[in-house]
């Protein structure tokens, strides 16, 4: 059997089935074996199970980087926050005690 005779629905639910054997720490040569065992080739079972395991990885390498992107635009607003209220800061000084230089 391989991927090209299952019904999308068949292939959905070996999918997840790959995957969750995949995050449980199953290997993929393990993972691989048993769609061996069950009648798949072995080119076609390893293609199968690499490619799940390159869409779980990429996923969360996708859900990292969002997560870690939203901290770092935060902390980015605050960095431009900052360095506007120095200059601010600074201007006030030169006009208060008559500097003769503004940053602008």
């Amino acid at each position: 059997m391989s991927d090209d005779q299952m019904s999308q629905e068949e292939l959905e639910q070996l999918t997840t089935l790959v995957a969750e054997a995949l995050s449980q720490g199953e290997s993929p040569d393990d993972v691989s074996q048993k769609l061996i065992n069950n009648g798949w080739d072995k080119e076609t079972a390893d293609h199968f199970v690499n490619s799940v395991a390159l869409r779980m990885a990429s996923a969360q390498h996708s859900a990292s980087h969002a997560h870690s992107g939203g901290r770092e635009r935060g902390g980015g607003g605050m960095g431009w926050l900052v360095w506007i209220g120095a200059i601010l800061f600074i201007n006030f000084l030169s006009w208060l005690f008559g500097w003769p230089f503004w940053v602008y």
